[in-house]
């Protein structure tokens, strides 16, 4: 039985369990030749299949405590196994998910980053939108007080041309009364030089005839002349009345014309300055209207920029929250996804233990079970032998030594047929419980299982005749079935 694995392949367990029940087989196949054992004798085996019993028992406890602790030592080994794999999957996840995250935080401070520098833009165009109306409107206020400035300086030029066409005027009427009164006094002049002249020429005349003359006739045409002379002086002196009256009328003109050169100008004075003053009026209450309508304006572009800015603004806030939730809701995924898997392992690992464990278990009950039925097989087989052996005492009690002999010749045979059964079973592929009980019935002189061997040959008793017959020439040995 120690060499049982060297020469056999198997336990010595199932040596022992195999060459019992083949040398029992042998022993009732050749019990006909044999005679009843002593009593000692039978207690004796009797013993020795109690022992066998026990050792078979704490061999297949020991066998089981081995097989159950490989099992248990296997699973876990397997269960360190997926753990680590487990923890290893987590891990790559952890770290999947951080690169991740990164990722969309690096996305997400980026459009921040470029959503300011499109506010701080957006704040410089609006801004330069409000400079610009500004200077428009100063552009224009400036626009509009050169356009008045410019009125002003053609009223004041209009003014300055009509002062000086009303002087021009009054000089030329002026001019044109002082030739009237020169003329008037150029033939004043002239008249009184005549009139002197015809005067001085009369007397002399007249001189001239009173020295020639006497008093007569001549005397009355003196006189006469003299009334003429009286008559004409006085013509003469009402005519330079009726001049100097025109000389008077003249300068009273002249005055006039100064008078009323001086009303034009008053006149065209106050004109210019109503105008002036009209147009300054209208220049102050178009620069107040549009100053404060400018105002307006300004506040109102200030307060649309601001209100663009705002929702511009809130825009890029909203886009930013629905980018974080979006990402939040991608990293939550993730993360759902990634639980999943784990979970998914872990059910997986789990349920794997669990069918190995279950496996095991089975197993574990499948070889308790296997060892109770040899067990109760060996028992019962004990039963048996104890049987037959308390039925035969009276008989093996004639030949004690034969039956130690043929009991001897059995183990010696069943150890040679067990080496030969391993044998076949290695160099055939045949199962070793169809070997044995080709082996059984060999014993008892049974030769249906032969063809069990796959040796060729059938399973009668012809058939095994031949297969002695040719292991003869083989070996050089004679074999019959005795």
């Amino acid at each position: 039985a120690r060499k049982a694995y060297d020469t056999a392949g198997m336990t010595a367990n199932q040596y022992m369990d195999t060459v019992t029940s083949f040398s029992a087989s042998l022993l009732q196949a050749t019990a006909q030749h044999t005679t009843q054992v002593v009593e000692q004798d039978i207690d004796a085996l009797q013993k020795g299949l109690d022992k066998e019993y026990d050792v078979a028992k704490s061999e297949y406890d020991k066998q089981y405590k081995e097989h159950k602790k490989y099992l248990d030592k296997e699973y876990e080994t397997l269960k360190s196994s997926l753990d680590s794999q487990y923890d290893a999957l987590r891990n790559s996840l952890d770290k999947q998910y951080d690169q991740r995250k990164k990722v969309l935080d690096k996305q997400y401070d980026y459009l921040s980053d470029s959503f300011d520098r499109e506010i701080e833009a957006l704040e410089k165009s609006l801004s330069q939108r409000e400079r610009a109306l500004v200077a428009e409107q100063e552009a224009e206020i400036d626009a509009y007080e050169k356009a008045t400035d410019a009125k002003l300086a053609l009223i004041d030029k209009e003014y300055r041309e009509s002062l000086k066409n009303i002087d021009r005027e009054k000089y030329e009427k002026l001019k044109a009364i002082d030739d009237q009164i020169k003329a008037l006094n150029k033939q004043s002049d002239a008249e009184e030089r005549a009139s002197e002249a015809a005067e001085e020429a009369t007397k002399k005349a007249e001189y001239e005839k009173a020295i020639r003359y006497a008093k007569t006739a001549e005397d009355k045409k003196l006189a006469q002349k003299k009334l003429d002379e009286y008559l004409e002086k006085a013509r003469l002196k009402e005519n330079e009345a009726v001049r100097k009256d025109q000389i008077e009328s003249l300068k009273e003109q002249k005055d006039n014309i100064k008078e009323q050169a001086d009303a034009q100008k008053e006149a065209l004075k106050e004109q210019k300055d109503e105008r002036v003053s009209s147009i300054k009026d209208e220049r102050q209450e178009w620069l107040k209207a549009t100053k404060e309508a400018n105002k307006l304006e300004q506040e109102a572009l200030k307060e649309n920029n601001k209100e663009i800015l705002s929702q511009y603004k809130r825009d890029k806030k909203d886009q930013l929250e629905a980018l974080k939730e979006s990402q939040s809701e991608e990293l939550e995924a993730l993360k759902i996804s990634q639980n999943n898997q784990l979970n998914a392992v872990k059910e997986s690992n789990d349920s794997r233990l669990m069918s190995i464990k279950e496996s095991n278990s089975e197993e574990l009950d499948e070889l308790k079970q296997l060892n109770s039925e040899k067990l109760k097989e060996l028992k019962d087989y004990i039963k048996e032998q104890k049987s037959v052996l308390e039925s035969g005492g009276e008989g093996m009690a004639v030949a004690v030594e034969q039956t130690a002999e043929s009991r001897k010749m059995a183990a010696e045979i069943a150890d040679m047929a067990i080496q030969d059964m391993s044998d076949n079973a290695n160099k055939m592929g045949t199962n070793m419980e169809s070997i044995e009980a080709a082996y059984q019935g060999f014993a008892k002189q049974n030769y249906t299982m032969l063809d069990n061997l796959k040796l060729g040959y059938g399973g009668t008793k012809t058939e095994m005749e031949r297969l002695l017959a040719d292991a003869s020439k083989l070996t050089g040995k004679k074999y019959n079935l005795n």
